[in-house]
């Protein structure tokens, strides 16, 4: 994005931890926000289909914390490394996302493909968080709610695991996946 700033070693060590690990797919920092960089934004996130879906890992902690690198479910776009393997596999983003969910999106297609989603503490990276969207959504976040729905739709016709729930116009949905193999 062009709202990050990057630490000067951080596309290094993350080219490190690609190096490092023949199947990690996609790598991603530390973020910080910015100008609060004693804050972490995001540390990788996890998909969490009984709540809000996608969480960020970290969001608000002290800046120190967060400090073991390790797989996720998904690192944010805003600054990330794919292997060109992964990318020629699953291919770029997709175009049909409106906004924010594209990276866990390709995430989830890397993690498919039998890669891993690495978050990698030592690169630290700092974010002008909704300096693309603004701070306030409006008629956003309707697209922004329809995208999720669309990535659980996705998720779950590729055979997902785990049930979502969301409401939908002030009922409740649930939503039930065939059973999926477990992850290895």
């Amino acid at each position: 994005n062009d709202d990050v700033t990057l630490e000067p070693d951080s596309v290094a060590c993350m080219v490190a931890a690609l190096a490092a690990g023949p199947r990690v797919g996609v790598v991603g920092p530390k973020v910080l926000f910015d100008p609060e960089r004693a804050f972490i934004w995001c540390a990788g996130g996890t998909l969490d289909y009984r709540q809000n879906l996608n969480r960020l890992r970290g969001h608000w902690c002290p800046a120190d914390s967060f400090a073991e690198s390790g797989p996720v479910d998904y690192v944010p776009g805003c600054a990330l490394l794919i292997r060109r393997e992964a990318l020629e596999q699953v291919g770029l983003f997709a175009a049909d996302y409106f906004a924010y969910l594209e990276d866990v999106e390709l995430c989830h297609r890397v993690r498919r493909a039998g890669f891993e989603v690495y978050y990698e503490a030592a690169a630290r990276v700092y974010h002008r968080v909704s300096r693309a969207s603004g701070s306030r959504y409006g008629r956003l976040r309707k697209y922004l709610n329809a995208d999720q729905l669309k990535l659980i739709a996705g998720q779950l016709k590729a055979g997902a695991g785990g049930g979502a729930l969301m409401g939908l116009g002030g009922g409740r949905v649930k939503i039930r996946p065939a059973p999926s193999k477990p992850r290895k």
